[in-house]
């Protein structure tokens, strides 16, 4: 499986393959995680409505969010990582659903330790049994991620996400037993059209079991743009950051929106809650342009020098914000 494995193909993303020096690319924000995506023709053969790999999906298969991924041998992304490592914190492999997937995103990482490949890694996967699970771990795989997406069962179905509500949230305790707490991200798709208490809440449920919350703007798979309204997108932001902060919800929101006060501290203090505005995710994922478009306005920030240079408009953003709560 090994050596299939490592003349086999994976998708990578342009940003990251610009760092191994693989194509040419202006980038202001670089990557400092190396994502790479499960490789097929064909895509993925769940049918996620807002996903360009679904395999109902007519978008290319080059594409991921506004990403372009390319497909390349892994030994020739390995060739160029063994010198080029220092320029990656940490390692995103993404799995999609086809035949003999786990097996092969196994024999992917045990390759890469065969290599001597010891960046921490995340897998972001779908439910798979906890047999695999364990052999992930034992890679040294240190975190997990889990696209459950959707906000609630109805749309969980509604969008066409494969298995099951239960399924999902099964699959989530047991890799909890396995990574441990704060080490499972749940991925969350904001603007699917959920309700927003029903996305605070079980923001709320998730992380009082133990996970992570990492937050998407919904993104159009054929215009590749953000269709949420930023002001939803910072005021779950908001309720993300100190519900990991351990406060209740009740404490955050007021008849389904963030307290005002609450908004008027942070305005007042933004350098110390600078992080609630931070790509969320494993550490060192920055996701640079993945759901934004170059020219902003940017959903997700990318680090200290992003905020920096963005501060003056998230000021704006969050009076308006304000002003909306009122």
């Amino acid at each position: 499986m090994i050596r299939e494995v490592s003349e086999g193909l994976i998708r990578v993303s342009i940003g990251s393959l610009a760092l191994l020096d693989l194509v040419s690319l202006n980038m202001k924000y670089k990557p400092t995680t190396l994502y790479m995506l499960q490789y097929s023709p064909y895509g993925c053969l769940a049918r996620c409505s807002f996903c360009s790999q679904s395999f109902s999906s007519r978008v290319s298969k080059k594409y991921l969010s506004r990403i372009t991924w390319y497909s390349v041998k892994l030994s020739s992304i390995v060739e160029k990582l063994i010198d080029k490592k220092k320029l990656f914190k940490r390692i995103c492999f993404q799995t999609i659903l086809k035949k003999y997937f786990i097996q092969e995103t196994v024999g992917i990482m045990e390759y890469l330790r065969e290599q001597n490949i010891e960046l921490p890694v995340s897998i972001a996967t779908t439910p798979v049994s906890k047999y695999y699970l364990e052999k992930l771990y034992d890679l040294g795989v240190d975190y997990l991620g889990v696209g459950l997406d959707t906000a609630t069962p109805i749309l969980f179905i509604k969008h066409g996400k494969p298995y099951t509500w239960s399924v999902y949230m099964e699959f989530i305790e047991n890799a909890l037993e396995i990574f441990g707490e704060k080490h499972v991200y749940v991925h969350l798709i904001v603007g699917l059209g959920e309700d927003s208490l029903e996305l605070y809440s079980l923001m709320e449920k998730l992380i009082n079991i133990g996970c992570n919350i990492a937050l998407f703007p919904y993104t159009s798979i054929d215009k590749r743009s953000p269709l949420v309204d930023l002001r939803y997108y910072r005021s779950t932001q908001i309720i993300r950051y100190f519900l990991q902060k351990n406060y209740k919800l009740e404490e955050i929101v007021e008849d389904g929106i963030v307290k005002r006060e609450l908004i008027e501290e942070i305005i007042s203090n933004l350098d110390k809650y600078y992080e609630i505005f931070i790509t969320t995710g494993c550490p060192h994922c920055n996701r640079p342009y993945y759901t934004e478009n170059p020219k902003g306005p940017f959903y997700n920030i990318y680090g200290n020098d992003h905020f920096e240079e963005y501060k003056r408009r998230l000021i704006e953003e969050l009076k308006q914000l304000s002003k909306f709560n009122r």
